[in-house]
């Protein structure tokens, strides 16, 4: 079909035809017109707006007979925007206008007769009505306005705007432009129009989507009260909403035999849940629980289900064949023991806080000091203020040894012991150390490297630190350098050492030729100490580029997804580009690289450093080009993928973990760390410890009780609204639980500070994430944990995709990303138990993430009390609804604030009491009333959730004056028989 783009200019009419456009809009009455006088004596808004009101009106969004709105209109896919030059005084208009033409979505863009722009692109979509264009035009209008920096006029989400000609002789237009897929952010948009109070609803009424397994038949139930001629956005929804658990086939079959709209085809249906699945992803939006919601809008009752703590029989989720901690040291010793005898490597999982650290140390001071075995061990810490720890660790048991012998005798092999000690032990520190002051890098005073450029320019003397280091005239007596020049049997590093090249004078001082000897003194053995796991799957590993920010042949990439070809078929698509703008890259790197050879490395006069130097253009270096040209270079199946490498959201995402530096692949490794989660361990380093993962769980303290409140979740958007009143409430019950006593707290690190100013009695705090290794909560008699770490879905999954980085023929990942709710039990010290019910992760090894990286670290936060070897009185407060892997003494499933709530507690614990004394109390309100000292009405009250809440037996008994049986009812505990329970006289056993 013709496809008509008219401007007008002083001087001419210009027509642009096209023929391959998908979409056609008409124009009736198009005058010829022509506006030089007009135009030139326009000076003021009010002869613009009659200029512009001489021009021809047209419509590109929808073909309609008639200049208003009717029924009867189609839209074109077209979006038009409007850039008004009173809104955007101090922009440059043409800067804006080169912007926009070269985006390969733009369709036209001319000046209007006030200065401005008109512009629109080209969509994919049919919106069935003027609420969905609204809605695409407002997602639209934001990101152009917040990439552009510009204002355009909001007014022009109304599909029936439309515009007047131009007078622009360079009006530009693109036939070839792309389509921009809007599908995805339409339906984002919608699910964000769901209002907190639509999601407040949903939690109240939809209890069975929160807590439990969907399973079919509700699936099935919801649907039916759905109206069967839904229109296309409605349909839409719902569809979205399925395949949230269901497959397309599935849901193929749920929906065709449901819809049921006159004008509408079975064909067309198909078609249409085809497209919807082949758009749909993870970050829509739309869950299954956007079904239930519309279903009960329209009289769907959901199941009454229990979404709080109950009683269960079910063994809990973590259970503990616990050892005493002495005899957790024997076994720990032997397995190091094994370690050095067998070189076997070996990961040591064990209890936090049972003194891991405390032992390898001891051995290896007797072993390595105090024998001499003659072997090198390399120590791989989290911090460096944690190896100066060990080195203090190390000079105390130096203090504490007692020889044999004389006085005399004794002090000289001490002596020779410090010397050793000193001599044999090594921390090596890097070249300088830096702390952030104002947000700024600054260089403390206690750095090893003196040189003048670090100071004065730290980011170029980084850029070619070891050449500068190299010809440094302070190298001869630099403490840097120093410190390599012993050969220590213990050596002391960063867990940065274990993905970093060896130091450039790992090997000493050769004083023949001034610098770096060849030579390297290797280590015998390698002991990390505490999770390097998350460094392997940093997300600074995963690098990221937009459509606006990165090479062409990126962002044509994009596009071309955003039309809904799969990211091999784009790659395909931009091969030359993408190996031109790879050349181009390679050869600015050349020159960067070539700059810095002006520089003079040999002094220390900074102006003369620079004096030749004349710094290149930086690079906006692109790590995805080698990966997705080896994508390209794959053989011909077009289903080759690799998951490290994904679009989402107009985002091309590269990810690839860290790899340990090779030198350490054949030297035998023991792992030390408390939280690990088996599973991923074992993907991480390639089943490196499947055959030698010892768990160690020590027996806790009698002397620490565990209580846990699990009728909140006290998450961390749980304290994003009414934050202060919600800390004021939290403070005041943690002042009335702690009386005084010296207390920790660990929770999110945005409130942290705020709740321990409405508390004065805090003597130690961290926030999760930041916990490991601290010693600051050793004093504390209570510690209050409340919360969870929690790093959130996307930080999992893109871990999930580092992991399984590499090429293979297949879909992508997508489908892993399913969670589907399990029950979980708590684990409490004296039955019952109880359960509740929680997301997790159908992939076992996502689900070992969140284990790892998140219920971990909340473990981590917990044994911050030292549970295992204190001797002194010392409780643990927990705050937060799911389980952990603890014995808890007392689980707190209602609000103590809740007046009836406290109530009811109060009334359980007494006959909790109770029933320990005489391991049953009647259950009868007067019998209960009378067996605690309190009002019946108050039992009376309480009845119900009392009898939910214990063990009812009922014992069959009959009336000896008229044989009438008779039910008694008793509450119990787990030791209570039928024995025990004495009949009144008037009563007999059946």
């Amino acid at each position: 079909m013709n496809f008509h783009i008219i401007t007008s200019t002083t001087t001419l009419q210009h027509t642009i035809t096209c023929y391959s456009m998908p979409h056609v809009w008409r124009v009736n009455d198009i005058e010829s017109v022509s506006l030089s006088d007009v135009i030139h004596d326009v000076k003021t808004e009010k002869y613009k707006v009659v200029a512009k009101k001489n021009r021809p009106f047209f419509n590109p969004c929808i073909i309609s007979e008639t200049r208003a709105l009717s029924q009867n209109y189609t839209v074109t896919g077209v979006v038009l925007f409007d850039l008004d030059k009173k809104d955007n005084p101090h922009k440059d208009i043409e800067a804006v206008r080169q912007q926009l033409i070269v985006l390969p979505e733009i369709l036209f863009c001319f000046y209007s007769p006030s200065g401005g722009l008109k512009f629109a692109i080209y969509t994919d979509d049919e919106l069935e009505d003027k609420k969905d264009y609204a809605l695409v035009y407002l997602d639209l209008h934001e990101r152009y306005q917040n990439t552009l920096d510009i204002t355009l006029d909001k007014a022009m989400k109304n599909i029936n705007a439309g515009s007047y000609y131009g007078s622009d002789a360079t009006c530009y237009y693109n036939e070839h432009c792309l389509a921009v897929s809007v599908t995805d952010w339409l339906f984002a948009k919608k699910v964000a129009l769901n209002t907190k109070d639509r999601q407040v609803v949903n939690a109240k009424q939809i209890s069975n989507i929160e807590n439990y397994k969907i399973n079919h038949e509700d699936i099935e139930k919801a649907l039916s009260y759905i109206p069967r001629d839904y229109s296309y956005t409605e349909r839409m929804e719902v569809t979205f909403a399925l395949l949230n658990v269901l497959n397309e086939q599935e849901v193929k079959g749920l929906l065709l035999s449901h819809w049921n709209k006159p004008d509408n085809t079975q064909e067309k249906h198909i078609k249409q849940i085809d497209n919807w699945t082949k758009a749909t992803s993870s970050s829509n939006g739309i869950t299954i629980k956007s079904l239930f919601y519309t279903a009960h809008k329209h009289g769907y009752i959901a199941p009454r289900r229990n979404s709080k703590p109950k009683i269960t029989e079910l063994k809990p989720t973590f259970e503990f064949d616990f050892i005493p901690a002495e005899h957790a040291t024997e076994k720990l010793n032997a397995i190091v023991d094994d370690f050095f005898e067998t070189k076997k490597d070996v990961f040591v999982n064990i209890t936090a806080g049972a003194g891991k650290t405390d032992t390898i140390q001891r051995y290896l001071f007797n072993e390595f000091i105090v024998k001499g075995c003659g072997k090198r061990v390399t120590i791989f810490v989290k911090t460096h203020e944690t190896a100066e720890e060990y080195i203090d660790k190390f000079n105390r048991l130096c203090e504490q040894y007692q020889f044999e012998g004389g006085d005399f005798r004794q002090k000289q092999k001490k002596a020779m012991l410090k010397g050793n000690t000193q001599k044999l032990i090594q921390h090596y520190k890097g070249r300088y150390q830096a702390n952030i002051i104002d947000g700024e890098v600054a260089i403390t005073e206690g750095s090893y490297c003196k040189h003048p450029l670090l100071v004065e320019d730290k980011v170029l003397f980084d850029k070619k630190i070891s050449r500068f280091c190299c010809n440094c005239p302070l190298r001869v007596g630099c403490q840097y350098v120093s410190q390599f020049e012993a050969s220590p049997l213990i050596r002391i590093v960063t867990h940065n050492d274990l993905f970093n090249y060896s130091s450039l004078w790992a090997g000493g001082f050769d004083a023949d030729n001034f610098g770096p000897n060849e030579h390297r003194n290797k280590t015998h053995y390698l002991i990390v100490d505490e999770d390097i796991i998350g460094q392997v799957l940093s997300q600074s590993g995963a690098d990221s580029y937009g459509m606006y920010s990165s090479p062409e042949s990126i962002k044509n990439i994009l596009a071309t997804v955003r039309m809904g070809t799969t990211l091999r078929e784009a790659i395909n698509d931009n091969a030359e580009q993408l190996i031109d703008d790879y050349h181009e890259q390679e050869r600015q790197l050349e020159l960067y690289d070539a700059s810095f050879d002006n520089l003079n490395y040999s002094t220390l006069d900074v102006d003369e450093i620079i004096k030749n130097y004349i710094p290149a253009e930086r690079i906006n270096y692109c790590s995805a080009f080698k990966p997705i040209l080896q994508m390209n270079a794959q053989n011909d199946d077009e289903n080759i993928t690799n998951d490290g490498i994904w679009v989402s959201n107009d985002m091309l995402y590269v990810a690839k973990p860290k790899k340990l530096m090779s030198r350490f692949d054949d030297i035998p490794m023991m792992y030390l760390d408390a939280t690990a989660n088996a599973a991923v361990v074992s993907k991480v380093f390639g089943g490196k410890f499947d055959e030698n993962f010892k768990q160690i769980n020590v027996q806790p303290s009698s002397k620490v009780s565990i209580t846990q409140y699990a009728y909140k979740t006290y998450s961390r958007s749980y304290f994003k609204d009414e934050t202060d009143i919600k800390l004021e409430r939290l403070a005041k019950q943690i002042s009335r639980l702690s009386q005084g006593k010296k207390i920790g707290i660990i929770t999110y690190r945005h409130i942290v500070s705020k709740l321990k100013g409405k508390l004065n009695n805090v003597v130690a705090s961290g926030y999760f994430g930041n916990i490991r290794g601290l010693n600051r909560f050793e004093d504390v008699e209570q510690l209050y944990v409340i919360g969870r770490h929690f790093i959130g879905n996307t930080a999992i999954e893109n871990m999930f995709r580092m992991l399984n980085y590499g090429f293979r023929v297949g879909d992508d990942l997508d489908s892993e990303f399913v969670t589907e709710n399990n029950i979980e039990i708590f684990n409490l010290k004296d039955k019952p138990h109880y359960e509740t019910a929680r997301p997790h992760y159908a992939n076992p090894i996502m689900s070992g993430l969140i284990e790892h990286f998140c219920r971990g670290e909340t473990e981590q936060a917990l044994h911050r009390l030292r549970m295992v070897h204190t001797q002194e009185a010392k409780e643990l407060f927990l705050f937060t609804n799911e389980v952990q892997r603890v014995v808890i003494d007392r689980l707190i499933i209602q609000d103590p604030d809740d007046r009836r709530r406290a109530n009811t507690i109060e009334l359980i614990d007494k006959i909790e009491w109770k029933i320990k004394e005489d391991t049953y109390v009647m259950a009868k309100v007067g019998k209960l009333a009378d067996a605690i000292g309190v009002e019946p009405k108050l039992i009376s009250n309480h009845k119900i959730t009392l009898d939910e809440h214990f063990t009812i037996q009922e014992i069959f008994v009959k009336d000896k004056r008229n044989g009438t049986p008779v039910t008694i009812k008793l509450y119990v505990n787990e030791f209570f028989t039928i024995d025990m329970f004495s009949l009144p006289d008037n009563y007999r056993l059946v």
